[in-house]
């Protein structure tokens, strides 16, 4: 995850960038980092939108009352054009492919 710090709060330089683990397989992407995961519902020609919950970083964590938030994965799939957004607060982070 890399922040895209031209459409984020300021809130969201505090906390840390993760690592998901993508895998596309048919019509499902799915994201594990750490201590998240999501399942996504992919359309044939490869666009997700989808939301989930997951605990927040330590360092955005200390900044709400609760630890599961909701977060939105947009983009498509096929072409691995994906971002993570954290609604709430304004975060919004590019998935880029390591390596």
């Amino acid at each position: 995850m890399q922040l895209d710090r031209a459409r984020s709060a300021g809130i969201c330089l505090k906390g840390a960038e993760n690592t998901y683990t993508l895998d596309l397989s048919g019509s499902t992407l799915t994201g594990k980092a750490s201590i998240n995961s999501f399942r996504a519902k992919v359309a044939a020609d490869g666009t997700v939108r989808d939301d989930f919950l997951a605990e927040l970083d330590q360092g955005l964590n200390s900044t709400v009352t609760t630890k599961l938030q909701k977060f939105t994965i947009t983009g498509n799939a096929q072409t691995r054009d994906l971002e993570l957004a954290w609604p709430a607060s304004a975060c919004v982070w590019k998935l880029k492919p390591r390596g």
